[in-house]
């Protein structure tokens, strides 16, 4: 595989695994030219596995930034999807919820949260793409 390749490999894998949907090819285009501006502009090392199924990642986020080539990527596709108008509206909602429903899903994803954060930190651990 190509390092450009790669690279669109990698730009679809996060950019799903932050917005929840398949990226357009205009955000992945951007992703990819963000990242060959970037010093380390090699593609990422993710498995087969992770790029089949990009909300796995959530298990292998690493817990801290500090140096780590994933997290900056994950936070990279994160900023692209927020200025793009078909990825806010994925991270955002703007419709009314029923505050019940709000706050019980607030707090299932703490607790998923607080369940990942032991497998998280012995993956970031073992695990350095």
């Amino acid at each position: 595989m190509t390092d450009s390749n790669a690279l669109a490999h990698e730009a679809h894998t996060l950019l799903t695994y932050v917005t929840g949907a398949r990226p357009p090819a205009d955000m992945v285009e951007l992703y990819c030219k963000a990242v060959d501006r970037q010093a380390a502009s090699r593609p990422l090392a993710l498995p087969a596995l992770l790029r089949r199924f990009p909300s796995l990642l959530r298990a292998g986020e690493p817990v801290v930034r500090r140096n780590s080539l994933l997290a900056d990527r994950i936070y990279m596709a994160t900023l692209i999807a927020e200025t793009q108008s078909h990825g806010s509206r994925r991270l955002y909602s703007y419709h009314k919820t029923n505050p019940v429903i709000a706050a019980v899903r607030i707090c299932a994803a703490m607790l998923v949260e607080a369940l990942l954060l032991a497998p998280r930190i012995l993956i970031s651990i073992v695990w350095r793409p």
